[in-house]
């Protein structure tokens, strides 16, 4: 079947999988929440995915309708788009019907104000009256239930602003502690944004005291207050979105992650097409029944949450939805031929007869067996493969693969080239932010191809090692090696390389051109070990760099490792008698031009420690362990525990990367500011050195303010 030109071919066979996972796509109407409408935002049919968040709303639900002692009557949800604001507050209306048994009617007095006209923006707070809507309830609910689904949408007013109409539900919430109930998201740009004009309009005043207390209540340091309850607000609970991890099997268990609960709803057996066209060659069916394979789905979310810790970067509501449908469909921009566009699995099938062709010349039947493997989940996690168009490979490609002369058995070999030599035009019809995410960082991060050595990449399984041996020399070696690990597409690709690898020797070439038949053949070989480990380590849950992501984890739940990388750090930050230096001359991350010019405080040693806060229900998780370096708190980061973890292993300090130098040289400096501020540090004996020589410091000489009193 297909669909006009340009035209979603999700529409084909609406509600089916997989044509229907095109809409799931963050950028599409099934991937933005609208309040109170069934149809939009819930791409997964209306189901509701249990997360942490939703938890603890229904808790405060039921505190609210027992009038539990100090129960706030004040809800904010602070975070920006994508984190399920929207889908969080309609769930709390339904917890709060359901609780009173209401039997919708709450839920359709809210539904029926944002039911508006195309094009009309919803009403930016909406009202129930509980005690006259629904006298029966108890007594002290009945009053004002106030609903502000989205304080970031402007009203069209040009006399209120948001951030005014954000300051007077906020004064109308401290002048009203025990009445109405009040319900709001916001994002952190316009929370941020109207504390400043409180600040301007209202500074030393309770509001402005308030607004600065949900902030940093909302921001992820050791040093911020509770939020459920606000700190000093008995009656106001905060609760930050973006904080959460989706992915995080600690958090949430193992299997029950938001991200498995997608994904389970994503591989339903029932909601997909009955039959497809291309059998077990069909990347989209085959993805879904390689994910429905035990263990299959946690590999994949393992990746997702090693993604997470190595760039500080968190999966959304709207991303993770949109790394479903670019997972196991893809763009439906994708599957646009000769003006049709066509449905996922017919566009499979239509590949699928072009790779049995015999014009393996032509440009479209030479790329089908690799755009049609490409679709693989795998593949399309990590699809980041050389070009090989310039340098010695554009040389030897022109020598032994000469145009229109191309004989049969190195054709297969030369598409492979020209497959791969298109890949920026493939990208191309990529579009959103998780292409960008996988293609940027997460595929060069974590790519299973890149693992090497005695790692097994599954378990019991082969090692990358003897993976690399078997091909290198020779595919066909290497496939029997792995005939039965791989599926049907990828062993098409191999056996076809295969061929190409056995017509690639130097006998058939003259000898001037044996070293760029050589550099074509070992590259082939290079390319199917590397696909190979993709295949394998990527559905067993094993990724480069693993075992660092998995020690950094260990470090963000156990005391004792943490505190192991605090006496890294102390052992970095001091010389060989146990005192601490400091360059006084220097620019972050870069080294003194001259000995001769060095200036350097030497003081003794200063006091490192690991920051652990007990677990409570007050706050999230903190996304990232903590170390306190006298008064300064720093943040592990992956990239510094990496840093200081391969310092402990031996790698000499002076080959750290240079923004692992600058941050060092930031600590030093706040520690040496700190320390020529304070009389007591300096009469104990610190010294500054001048290139060779050492001069003891006077502190009644010293004219340096103090940071209290600059």
């Amino acid at each position: 079947m297909t669909a006009k030109r340009g035209e979603d071919p999700a529409a084909i066979s609406p509600g089916l999988f997989p044509d229907a996972l095109l809409t799931w796509a963050g950028h599409r109407d099934g991937g933005v929440r609208k309040p109170f409408r069934a149809d939009s935002g819930r791409p997964a049919g209306g189901k509701r995915i249990d997360t942490p968040l939703l938890s603890r709303l229904r808790s405060w639900v039921d505190s609210l309708v027992k009038s539990e002692v100090d129960t706030p009557r004040v809800v904010l949800l602070v975070g920006g788009p994508g984190n399920g604001k929207t889908d969080a507050v309609e769930s709390t209306i339904e917890f709060l019907d359901d609780r009173l048994e209401l039997s919708g009617a709450l839920v359709y007095g809210f539904a029926s104000q944002f039911s508006v006209a195309p094009n009309t923006p919803p009403p930016r707070t909406a009202i129930v009256n509980l005690g006259t809507a629904f006298p029966a309830i108890p007594e002290h609910l009945r009053c004002q239930l106030r609903l502000v689904q989205d304080a970031t949408e402007d009203t069209g007013e040009t006399s209120h602003s948001k951030e005014d109409l954000l300051l007077e539900d906020l004064k109308s919430v401290m002048e009203t502690t025990q009445s109405d109930i009040y319900l709001c998201c916001v994002n952190r740009g316009v929370l941020a944004q109207t504390a400043n004009v409180a600040h301007k309009r209202f500074p030393e005043s309770d509001l402005a005291r308030l607004l600065d207390r949900i902030t940093e209540s909302t921001a992820s340091v050791p040093s911020a207050p509770s939020c459920w309850p606000l700190a000093g607000f008995q009656h106001i609970a905060v609760w930050p979105m973006d904080v959460e991890s989706l992915v995080d099997t600690s958090t949430a268990g193992q299997g029950n992650t938001v991200a498995h609960q997608i994904f389970h709803i994503a591989l339903e057996e029932d909601a997909w097409r009955p039959r497809c066209p291309s059998g077990p060659r069909c990347p989209f069916c085959q993805n879904r029944r390689l994910l429905s394979a035990r263990g299959a789905v946690d590999s994949l979310i393992l990746a997702l949450r090693y993604y997470e810790i190595g760039s500080g970067k968190r999966w959304s509501f709207r991303d993770l939805f949109s790394l479903v449908s670019y997972l196991l469909v893809g763009e439906y921009s994708e599957f646009q031929v000769d003006g049709e566009t066509l449905s996922p699995c017919d566009w499979a099938a239509r590949q699928l007869r072009m790779c049995q062709s015999g014009n393996q010349s032509d440009v479209a039947v030479a790329r089908a067996p690799y755009l049609l493997a490409s679709k693989l989940y795998y593949h399309r996690l990590f699809p980041v493969w050389p070009r090989f168009t310039q340098g010695s490979f554009f040389a030897a490609k022109r020598t032994v693969f000469k145009k229109d002369l191309i004989e049969p058995d190195l054709q297969s070999a030369s598409n492979l080239f020209r497959y791969l030599a298109s890949q920026d035009a493939q990208s191309e019809l990529e579009s959103g932010e998780v292409p960008r995410r996988v293609f940027g960082s997460l595929a060069p991060m974590l790519d299973p191809g890149l693992v090497s050595g005695a790692v097994k990449l599954s378990e019991g399984g082969l090692t990358a090692r003897e993976i690399e041996e078997a091909f290198s020399l020779s595919v066909a070696e290497g496939l029997m090696l792995v005939d039965s690990k791989l599926e049907p597409l990828d062993r098409d690709i191999l056996k076809r390389l295969s061929e190409a690898d056995d017509a690639l020797t130097e006998e058939r070439f003259p000898p001037t051109k044996g070293q760029q038949v050589w550099l074509l053949r070992s590259t082939i070989r290079q390319y199917c070990a590397r696909l190979t480990k993709r295949c394998i380590g990527t559905r067993s849950g094993v990724f480069l760099n693993a075992e660092e992501f998995d020690l950094y984890q260990q470090a963000m739940r156990e005391p004792e490792k943490l505190k192991g990388i605090a006496r890294q750090l102390r052992s970095l930050l001091h010389d060989d008698k146990n005192q601490f230096s400091a360059q006084l001359m220097t620019t972050f991350g870069q080294p003194v031009a001259q000995r001769s010019r060095e200036v350097t405080l030497v003081t003794e040693a200063i006091k490192v420690r690991a920051l652990i806060r007990a677990e409570n229900q007050a706050r999230p998780r903190e996304p990232m362990p903590y170390l306190r370096v006298e008064g300064m708190d720093v943040a592990v980061t992956f990239a510094f525990f990496d840093a200081l973890e391969r310092v402990s292993r031996g790698l000499n300090p002076a080959s750290l990367p240079e923004e692992i130098f600058a941050l060092l040289n930031g600590i030093r400096s706040f520690v040496s500011g700190d320390v020529v501020r304070d009389g007591d540090r300096l009469a104990e004996g610190a010294v500054i050195q001048f290139g060779g020589g050492r001069r003891q410091l006077d502190p009644s000489h010293l004219l340096v303010p103090s940071r209290e009193n600059p």
